[in-house]
């Protein structure tokens, strides 16, 4: 099993367990600029050298690598399996740009054997985008085998929670100033997570008059136990692909307010119980959201958890392991190789095409 990528630096780099062989780039190719292309022409090189069954691309990022996949010599090529990570059609775009991208998307990908979604809703999109049916669906491997069950809702003050990097994306900016607009004066917001914005936040919260009962602790590696302490997760972001951070929440028991920002809101927030959705950047309506769901009777966090369940990551494991096997197993196999070769977000990762 290997990991193959552009630099071994990461903040995943520590889930990566000693079973695993990582490969990468002699010289550490950072994201950024061009940093695909190079990573393309460095993959195509490995993998013709080293031929494996069954490579996968995990996500929209890396599609641009799949051309150079497909350059290499039949009798050692690769079949290509590669996820739909983040929504494909998107009203922020316009007609003429979403006309562009599900042309480029169309040229990425004609080289893959099957295409993987994570939402349900994208796989008919994905279908007729490409107008070929190796289109599955495969939930988001975003949680661990077994986890503590859910704890009840702690009485008292509620505690809001947001999570995310510091960057103005995240909508972090909303957040505050939805916060400023609640009614119940003894709730507190806590924003975990780090990076450029965090000063601007800082002023914006004190300029709103809510400083005193924001907290922002930096970047935390693991959110469950902020979450314990949570009445509600909110998530304002202008743009997710699946946010795992839902299913996150979800499996804590925490109900959630969320901009309609990823598709994972049609999966997951099918029920006032178990949150709600406004439009992006729409201040107001985010701060009334919070304001009913605050109001609203503390739900079942085990009927909140049993939503999240399958997204497990043992589970979701034999899809993929059963979808390789199918891959493989078709008319066109080539000669037996180093068998898959693939990458989880968490624990079990073997290879992964990424920069």
């Amino acid at each position: 099993m290997a990991l193959f990528c552009g630099s071994e630096d990461g903040p995943l780099r520590s889930f990566v367990t000693n079973d695993v062989r990582v490969v990468a780039a002699r010289t550490p190719i950072a994201r950024g600029a061009g940093s695909r292309w190079r990573l393309a022409r460095l993959a195509a090189d490995h993998f013709a050298r080293y031929p494996v069954d069954v490579v996968w691309v995990p996500g929209n990022y890396h599609w641009p690598i799949i051309p150079a996949l497909n350059r290499i010599k039949a009798s050692v090529r690769p079949k290509v399996v590669v996820q739909v990570s983040a929504a494909l059609q998107k009203p922020q775009r316009g007609r003429l740009r979403q006309i562009g991208f599900n042309a480029r998307m169309r040229y990425l990908l004609r080289g893959a054997e099957e295409v993987v979604t994570l939402a349900p809703s994208a796989k008919g999109e994905a279908h007729w985008i490409l107008r070929h049916g190796r289109v599955a669906h495969i939930p988001l491997p975003a949680l661990e085998a077994s986890a503590p069950p859910p704890q009840p809702i702690p009485e008292g003050p509620p505690v809001i929670l947001g999570a995310g990097r510091l960057v103005p994306e995240k909508g972090f900016a909303s957040l505050i100033a939805a916060f400023a607009r609640v009614g119940n004066e003894q709730a507190r917001l806590v924003i975990a997570g780090d990076g450029p914005e965090r000063q601007n936040l800082l002023d914006l919260a004190g300029s709103l008059g809510v400083a005193s009962r924001l907290s922002m602790p930096g970047y935390v590696r693991n959110i469950r136990p902020l979450l314990d302490q949570a009445r509600l997760f909110v998530l304002s972001s202008d743009y997710e692909g699946y946010a795992a951070v839902l299913v996150e929440a979800l499996e804590a028991g925490r109900p959630i307010v969320c901009t309609s920002c990823t598709p994972a809101t049609l999966d997951l927030l099918r029920s006032d119980q178990a949150g709600r959705v406004v439009p992006v950047r729409d201040v107001p309506a985010l701060a009334t959201a919070i304001e009913a769901m605050l109001a609203a009777p503390a739900p079942d966090p085990r009927q909140l958890a049993a939503i999240a369940s399958p997204f497990r990551i043992d589970g979701i494991a034999r899809q993929y392991l059963a979808l390789f096997d199918n891959v493989c197993g078709r008319e066109d196999r080539r000669p037996h190789r180093a068998g898959w070769e693939f990458a989880w977000p968490r624990r079990t990762a073997q290879v992964e095409l990424r920069s």
